[in-house]
């Protein structure tokens, strides 16, 4: 009974959704993504207009509609009552199917909407309440995110008010399309949409056996478990053979070769080795891939309204960034990403300068636990990485010639008075590059002397920053520089910063299935800092489960009842999903200033510091990582340190944002908050300590001073660590408005 109420409940959302790129931004066509415009043919016929509901019925039906929030009564309230809906003009039909086709798209995009009571001729005032609530709902899902997520996840532009929102689709001329427009214009999200609808196909018709959880196994070995992945790879199509070879227990170089395609579609080590991070991603329902491809699609509703036609996009979880250009990948590079312990943070901002030969400001936490242990048995091992000792942790500080220091006494009573910093060329643990972006983590995207970790699958070895596989590639397609210029620059072997002329947003976000922008086929990567569950724990009630859902025959409803179109009807309106738990923007840090070398030789120069940074798990117990047989293989080289986090201090809460005029039936998806607030706690080890300043000069400090116009500056050595913070949040739609949550006196020194 229970059961069936629930198949109903959700069939009445399923999505009729033909494939479509937008040509126009006003609604009335098509939408962009793939997701069509509202038609009246995705519903029946509607009935005529019956009389306008009076402000009593809709009183009492509000307070007899279990659920009902108390924002949209609030809505209602503020109109004294009038119905948005059920007004008896002659357009109320139209409007109605209009709305009502856009809500049965709902499940299309993986979301869940409170179900419609009543019609337009029984129990008009519930009908009217229960489609303001569902428009509301999926008007805010498709612009924010349904899902909840712990602040260290993802920086999110704090929602407005369900009312506020109701207001904007009622007073569309096209409601459905207002609500549909909200969608990502990113290709990503078109493509992992109609990987969606495909999951939920192969969900509804097929079950993958279990493989055993425990075990290591290597080609070439014989044991009875292995027709156990037999069954399991041709259960998904990945694997053929004869009965003979079905039941072999000899895990021959046929199976092998099938393993490693699964794992490298399943962003695991493509070695054939069958240990614990294999068995976990073989033992993934179909079901269970279905939720990782809504908790995803969740993530691509938190970036940015507008992308701009040329951006960066930072994939954590898949170890990859892509350049797009007017939705095209100009170029893409593979990434390496913060361990688990110093994760690398999901935000968005802009790079707007490119330093050459950087040297690298060590943190106190790295100069603690990994230098000071190493000086006090080799004393020599300053010289051997090209290091330099200053006195003190504030700016200026003499140098300290270290054969005077008794380096075994500090690392015994576990004090350093003395900062490290390495300089410009071969050894540098920056490399030849460094982008950067103003942003309170500390973290920005460089090169690494140690390449050999960019042939590992699974890159999670940093202390929080980006290192890039590609990155004079990516200089030069970011300052519109010929690569032989950027080499050139290299080889200069001088420190110069290059100002980006027009700053390259930059959105670094973590997906654990996407669209292979090459080819549009799904991908999945390894859930390294075990973010999923806690978005899929979301999509079940408690004690239910993926497999569970697919026992009862849900997703098979779901799927045979996808192309109803439906209106929703059940005997209890699905409660509201709770507002997505979104972080607050950062406040800067407080940190010494840069000066720039091109300046008056009163304004001393300082190097680069060390800048890195922070950021749940699938189903199965623990998210997917590199087997263990792999673990310990790049550990030297991945110790090749690099710069970590700042601590983000205390800052006022977040705040509504407000509304954007723009194209009156083509809202604005989200709008930057004014204040600032707190940051994502990161691990205390990361703590960089900087120099106390003055609140007003606590804000963004650019590499150049502000008076400096020229775009292309050389960086002298100095004892000043360079500090670049600023609030970050997602963009607006213009490129101005990108800026917009930056205050203004940080402006003037973006606008350099």
């Amino acid at each position: 009974m229970h059961i069936m109420a629930g198949v109903m409940a959700l069939a009445v959302q399923a999505a009729d959704v033909a494939p479509a790129r937008a040509t126009s931004h006003t609604g009335d066509a098509k939408q962009g993504n793939g997701t069509a415009a509202p038609s009246a043919s995705h519903t029946q016929a509607p009935a005529l207009a019956a009389p306008p509901l009076t402000a009593s019925a809709l009183q009492q039906a509000a307070h007899t509609l279990p659920g009902l929030p108390a924002e949209i009564q609030a809505a209602y309230a503020a109109r004294g009552w009038k119905p948005y809906w059920m007004t008896s003009q002659a357009s109320q039909a139209d409007r109605i199917a209009d709305l009502t086709a856009a809500l049965t798209q709902a499940e299309a995009h993986g979301l869940t909407l409170p179900a419609l009571h009543g019609s337009q001729t029984e129990s008009p005032a519930t009908y009217e309440l229960t489609l303001s609530w569902a428009a509301a709902t999926m008007a805010r899902a498709l612009s924010y995110g349904a899902l909840t997520s712990p602040a260290s996840d993802a920086e999110r532009v704090a929602p407005p008010s369900l009312a506020s929102l109701l207001d904007q689709v009622a007073s569309a001329a096209s409601p459905g399309s207002n609500i549909l427009h909200r969608v990502p214009q990113t290709p990503l999200y078109t493509t992992m949409l109609a990987a969606l609808a495909k999951s939920r196909e192969v969900a509804a018709r097929e079950s993958w056996p279990k493989v055993p959880t425990s075990g290591k196994l290597t080609p070439g070995d014989d044991a009875a478990e292995v027709p156990d992945f037999r069954r399991r790879l041709a259960a998904s199509n990945a694997y053929h053979a004869d009965d003979a070879t079905m039941a072999s227990t000899l895990y021959d170089e046929t199976l092998a070769a099938a393993i490693k395609v699964f794992q490298d579609e399943h962003g695991l080590e493509p070695d054939g080795v069958i240990g614990k991070s294999t068995r976990e991603a073989l033992n993934m329902s179909p079901a269970m891939r279905v939720d990782q491809l809504k908790a995803n699609l969740d993530r691509l509703r938190w970036l940015p309204d507008h992308l701009s036609d040329r951006y960066l996009l930072v994939n954590i979880a898949g170890f990859e960034a892509w350049l797009f250009n007017k939705g095209a990948v100009e170029m893409s590079t593979p990434v390496i990403v913060g361990k688990d312990q110093q994760q690398t943070p999901s935000f968005s901002n802009a790079i707007r300068s490119v330093e050459f030969n950087p040297s690298w400001e060590v943190p106190r936490s790295i100069a603690m636990k990994e230098i000071l242990p190493k000086l006090a048995k080799d004393h020599g091992y300053l010289a051997k990485e090209d290091m330099e000792v200053y006195e003190g942790w504030e700016n200026g500080g003499q140098v300290i010639n270290p054969d005077s220091v008794d380096w075994a006494s500090l690392a015994r009573n576990d004090r350093l008075p003395y900062r490290f910093r390495q300089k410009p060329g071969p050894k540098n643990s920056l490399g030849r590059v460094k982008l950067l972006f103003p942003n309170s983590y500390d973290v920005y995207l460089h090169d690494t002397p140690s390449r050999g970790l960019f042939n590992r699958r699974v890159r999670a070895f940093s202390h929080g920053c980006m290192r890039v596989g590609k990155p004079l590639e990516l200089a030069s397609v970011v300052l519109g520089m010929p690569l032989d210029k950027v080499q050139e620059a290299v080889s200069s072997g001088k420190q110069i910063r290059h100002k980006v002329t027009d700053p390259l947003p930059i959105h670094i976000t973590y997906l654990t299935s996407w669209a292979d922008p090459g080819n549009g086929a799904i991908r999945y990567g390894s859930d390294v800092y075990g973010r999923d569950a806690a978005l899929i724990a979301q999509f079940h009630p408690a004690g239910k489960s993926s497999d569970d859902d697919l026992d009862s025959g849900i997703l098979k409803a779901r799927a045979v009842l996808a192309h109803s179109g439906q209106p929703p009807v059940a005997e209890t309106p699905v409660a509201e999903a709770a507002p997505a738990g979104l972080p607050a923007v950062p406040e800067a840090s407080a940190q010494a200033p840069v000066t720039d070398t091109t300046a008056p030789p009163t304004n001393a120069v300082a190097p680069a510091p060390a800048q890195e940074a922070p950021a749940p798990a699938l189903p199965a117990a623990g998210a997917p990582k590199a087997d263990a047989q792999k673990a310990a293989a790049p550990q030297a080289e991945a110790q090749k340190v690099d710069p970590p986090k700042a601590e983000p201090p205390k800052a006022a809460p977040a705040q509504a944002p407000a509304k954007v005029a723009m194209i009156p039936d083509v809202p604005p998806r989200k709008v930057n908050p004014p204040a600032a607030a707190a940051a994502p706690a990161r691990p205390a080890h990361d703590t960089v300590p900087t120099a106390k300043k003055p609140p007003e000069q606590s804000k963004v400090e650019a590499e150049a001073v502000p008076s400096v116009t020229a775009s292309t500056e050389t960086v002298a050595a100095s004892t000043s660590p360079e500090t670049a913070t600023a609030p970050t949040q997602a963009t607006p739609e213009s490129k101005e408005g990108f800026f917009s949550f930056i205050k203004p006196a940080e402006k003037n020194i973006l606008s350099q």
